[in-house]
C-alpha cells in the first residue's frame, strides 16, 4: 500500500472515531450481511424494523399517535402495511413532533432537499446514521472492483451539491476519501476540456457523475477526438439512467457503469453489482415497498410508487415515506450471490410518468427509445403534460426531422396513448434546465396516483 493511501485511511479512521460515526465498524458489518440468503436478510431487516417502530412510539410525538393502538409484540408485515404514508407535507405539517424527545435540535443535522422537482423538504438526520450512510457509499464503490482510498473523481452538476463541496469541511472530507470534486453545474467546451486534461492528469479508478451530466461530457470526448483516461468503473445517480447514455458512456470510457438510486432523504438505497441485472436493495439500512394507486403492494414486474422507511434514522424518523419516485421490483435471483433483493429498475419522479387517456402509463424509457431512435432528426426533447388529454413535446432537430418523421412520432403517440391525447409539437434551438441542474425529460402535472 503507498504512503498516499495510508495517509487517507489513518486520517479518516481518526475522524470517525472523533465523531463517533463508527462508519468502518458498520462497513465490516455491511460486508457481511450482503451475503446473508434472502431469508436471513429478511429477518435482519425486519428485528430492525420493529426496533424502530418501538423506539418511536415511545419517543417521537407524531408515532406515539399513529402508533398509539398497535401491539409491536407481535408485529406482522400487514399490520406494518396499515400505518400511513409519510409525505412531505406531513412532515412540513407535524415537523416538531417528528423529532425524537431524546435528542435536541442540536444534536440533529439539518438537510434539505433542493425542490426542483417538486415540493422542497427540510427535516433532520441523526449523527449515528451519518456512519451508515457513508459505509453504504464505501460498499458501493467495492463493488465496482476498486479501493476504497483508489483515486476519485466526481463530476456533479446538482447546485445545491456543488455549493456544500466548497466548503472547508467538504473538502477534508473529499481529501480523506481520495475525491477530487469537479462542478458540472455549468457544463461549457472549456470547462469539459479542462476536466478532460485535469482527469487524464489525475487518472482515477472510479468517476462519479450523473447520467445527464456524463452522457454531454462523453459526447463532448467524442466530437473533439482527443484522448481521455479510462477509469475501472463509473457509477451514475441522482436522475434516471436511460440505456442510450449508457451506450454512450460506455462507449467513450470503455468501462462498466453502475447504476446507483439514493436521495437527499435516505442516501444511496440501491445499485448494480459486477451482474448488471437489476439494482440491489439495501435492505440492511432500509425498508423498501412499491405500491400501486390502491396503495397497495405491486407484483413484480408492475410499475408502482416508491415507499421508503429509513431503519437507521431515530432523531427523525421516516416511516413508509412517498418519496415521488417510481420503481419496478424483480423476483430475479441475482448471479453474484448476494442475499440482497431487486429493483428491476427506477423510472423516475412521480410526475415524470405521462398518464394517457386510454389508462396507459408511459415512463421515460419508453420516450427516449422513441424519440432518439425510432423518429429521426432529434437532438433534444422535453415532454410536458398539464392535463391528461394534452401532451406538449418541445423538440431540438435536425434537417431530417421532416414531415414524415413528424406523422410517424404523432402515429405512434396516438397509437400508445388514445386517439383523445392531444398532441403539439414545438421546435426550439435549446431546452431549459432545472434550478439544481438536472435534466427533466418529461414534466407532468398528472399524477398517475391519484
Amino acid at each position: 500500500m503507498s504512503l498516499t493511501k495510508s495517509r487517507h485511511i489513518i486520517n479518516y479512521a481518526y475522524r470517525d472515531m472523533i465523531k463517533k460515526r463508527n462508519t468502518i465498524k458498520n462497513l465490516k458489518c455491511l460486508r457481511k450481511t450482503q451475503w446473508f440468503s434472502k431469508k436471513q436478510i429478511k429477518k435482519y431487516q425486519w428485528k430492525k424494523l420493529v426496533a424502530l417502530l418501538k423506539y418511536a412510539k415511545k419517543n417521537v410525538p407524531y408515532y406515539s399517535n399513529v402508533l398509539k393502538d398497535k401491539d409491536l409484540k407481535n408485529f406482522s408485515k400487514n399490520e406494518f402495511r396499515t400505518i400511513p404514508f409519510l409525505n412531505k407535507s406531513k412532515i412540513q405539517k407535524n415537523f416538531d413532533s417528528l423529532i425524537s424527545r431524546k435528542y435536541l435540535k442540536s444534536d440533529l443535522i439539518y438537510n434539505s432537499t433542493s425542490g426542483s422537482t417538486g415540493e422542497k423538504l427540510k427535516f433532520f438526520n441523526d449523527k449515528k446514521r451519518i456512519g451508515h450512510r457513508e459505509a453504504i457509499k464505501f460498499r458501493n464503490w467495492e463493488w465496482t472492483g476498486i479501493d476504497l482510498w483508489d483515486k476519485k473523481v466526481k463530476l456533479w452538476g446538482l447546485h445545491l451539491d456543488t455549493s456544500k463541496s466548497d466548503s472547508v469541511k467538504a473538502k477534508l472530507s473529499n481529501w480523506m476519501k481520495n475525491i477530487i470534486f469537479l462542478s458540472a453545474y455549468d457544463l461549457t467546451k472549456q470547462s469539459m476540456e479542462g476536466y478532460r486534461k485535469r482527469i487524464n492528469k489525475t487518472k482515477p479508478k472510479l468517476i462519479i457523475s450523473q447520467p445527464s451530466v456524463m452522457y454531454t461530457f462523453s459526447k463532448f470526448i467524442g466530437n473533439c477526438n482527443k484522448p481521455i483516461h479510462k477509469p475501472k468503473a463509473i457509477i451514475l445517480s441522482a436522475e434516471t439512467l436511460y440505456p442510450y447514455q449508457r451506450k454512450t458512456i460506455e462507449t467513450t470510457f470503455n468501462c462498466k457503469i453502475y447504476n446507483r438510486y439514493g436521495s437527499r432523504e435516505f442516501g444511496d438505497m440501491v445499485q448494480e453489482c459486477e451482474e448488471h441485472i437489476g439494482l440491489h436493495i439495501y435492505s440492511e439500512r432500509v425498508y423498501l415497498e412499491i405500491v400501486n394507486k390502491d396503495g397497495e403492494p405491486c407484483e413484480p414486474g408492475e410499475l408502482g410508487e416508491i415507499v421508503v422507511t429509513d431503519l437507521d434514522n431515530y432523531g427523525f424518523p421516516f416511516i413508509r415515506y412517498k418519496i415521488g419516485d417510481m420503481g419496478i421490483k424483480s423476483d430475479e435471483k441475482c448471479e453474484c450471490g448476494r442475499g440482497l433483493p431487486l429493483l428491476k429498475s427506477v423510472e423516475g419522479r412521480t410526475f415524470d410518468i405521462v398518464v394517457c387517456p386510454n389508462g396507459n402509463y408511459l415512463a421515460g424509457t419508453f420516450w427516449t427509445i422513441l424519440l432518439r431512435e425510432r423518429i429521426k432528426g432529434i437532438d433534444d426533447f422535453k415532454l410536458i403534460q398539464k392535463q391528461i388529454d394534452k401532451l406538449n413535446i418541445k423538440l431540438v432537430t435536425t434537417n431530417e426531422f421532416n414531415k414524415t418523421e413528424k406523422e410517424k412520432l404523432l402515429n405512434i403517440i396516438s397509437n400508445k396513448c388514445g386517439e383523445e391525447m392531444r398532441v403539439e409539437i414545438i421546435k426550439t434551438d435549446a431546452l431549459e434546465k432545472t434550478k439544481s441542474g438536472k435534466k427533466r425529460f418529461i414534466i407532468s402535472e398528472v399524477n398517475p396516483f391519484e
